[in-house]
């Protein structure tokens, strides 16, 4: 453990270590984590803050841990960490069975909403950045974050697969044991398919904000929708839903 904390030290200032966290007690963070892996997550944060190695926590939402947002940032801020990454729920793989876990629409608004204030008063760096979320702000301060799969993200396994996402494992692009990822990046014609966001379907086709959002979450339109072309479900303009 002291050999691997020093070669991250290393690399310290251009790698974050991000610690699973789903809750605030055990039987919380055991909501799709073994039991024990709490203790285990407690202990690594104090193992890389000792060894000053930048992390950050990272949250899987679910029906229940949403409920009780406030109290886990005061826990996870009593850790002396800042940053914290709120990860929405897609069932893939072992969590394919979880769907009924999934955020509705209206409980994931509810949450972009709150994380201003959460930033605000917990003095936190929350990251939960959807390509949509500008339409929660006032017109003047709309600023557009794309989805960044395959445009500015690419996502390698322990095999050395390469996917446009996480949250895309079935989108296999090429391996790096096979190509370099330079190669990939440039020439692979699926990639340069989630860039062109003239090929986007649905209420995106004709959005006025299609070229700057591209489209919302990819992983989200290839998982409910089948198609990574298709409009983000959980887009508000989708959903015709109220939002400020």
């Amino acid at each position: 453990m002291i050999d691997i904390l020093a070669d991250l030290r290393t690399y310290n200032g251009s790698v974050r270590v991000g610690v699973s966290l789903d809750g605030y007690t055990a039987e919380m963070h055991s909501h799709f984590r073994p039991k024990e892996t709490f203790e285990i997550a407690l202990k690594a944060i104090d193992l890389l803050q000792n060894a000053k190695i930048a992390l950050n926590v990272l949250c899987v939402l679910n029906k229940d841990n949403i409920t009780k947002i406030p109290q886990f940032l005061e826990f996870v801020s009593a850790l002396n960490v800042s940053d914290i990454r709120f990860i929405p729920l897609v069932p893939l793989g072992r969590g394919k069975n979880c769907t009924n876990d999934m955020l509705s629409p209206n409980e994931f608004y509810k949450i972009i909403i709150e994380k201003q204030k959460w930033n605000r008063t917990l003095k936190f760096n929350i990251g939960l950045n959807m390509p949509w979320e500008f339409l929660f702000q006032p017109d003047e301060e709309r600023h557009p974050s794309p989805c960044e799969a395959g445009y500015l993200r690419l996502w390698i396994n322990c095999n050395g697969d390469m996917y446009p996402c996480a949250y895309m494992p079935n989108f296999y692009v090429g391996n790096i044991y096979t190509s370099t990822i330079s190669n990939v990046w440039n020439n692979s014609t699926e990639l340069k398919r989630f860039r062109d966001s003239s090929l986007l379907k649905g209420i995106c086709a004709s959005c006025n904000f299609r070229d700057s959002c591209r489209g919302g979450c990819r992983g989200f339109a290839q998982f409910l929708e089948g198609d990574f072309l298709c409009s983000d479900p959980y887009c508000p303009l989708v959903n015709q839903k109220s939002f400020k």
